[in-house]
């Protein structure tokens, strides 16, 4: 590090517009309310350190937000296995089908589906429909 950081701090590109030098951002933790953690890392001209310039709150995307509601769904699909004895079974080169047993030795409904969440959820659609019939 050199002096001149040393006694006033390192050296900022904020008037530097030439687009060559980005931040580098390490990855936080997540807080209890969801917000993920970001620490900014820059370079410094003067001395050729990394400093840390920064630490930020990262936005959530979309995609972010689905993946999320994906794991929620994915938690009450695996409760639903549970209480509903739920098998789930691949059929070769071709749908997955899930039969629901219930406290039956025999399954009592059947669905199909083009991966095992859907499958699930058509067995249990085929269950709550036969049910308000």
């Amino acid at each position: 590090m050199s002096i001149l950081c040393k006694l006033f701090g390192h050296k900022s590109r904020e008037h530097d517009y030439s687009g060559g030098e980005y931040m580098r951002m390490g990855r936080g933790a997540i807080d209890g309310i969801g917000r993920e953690h970001a620490t900014l890392y820059a370079h410094c001209p003067r001395c050729e350190k990394k400093y840390r310039a920064g630490q930020i709150h990262l936005i959530q995307r979309e995609c972010d937000r689905v993946a999320i509601s994906a794991q929620s769904d994915d938690s009450a699909l695996l409760d639903a296995m549970e209480r509903q004895r739920i098998a789930v079974v691949p059929e070769y080169e071709g749908p997955w089908d899930a039969e629901i047993y219930n406290d039956e030795g025999q399954p009592n409904h059947h669905g199909t589906g083009s991966t095992p969440r859907e499958a699930i959820r058509a067995a249990i659609a085929a269950q709550t429909a036969h049910g308000s019939e």
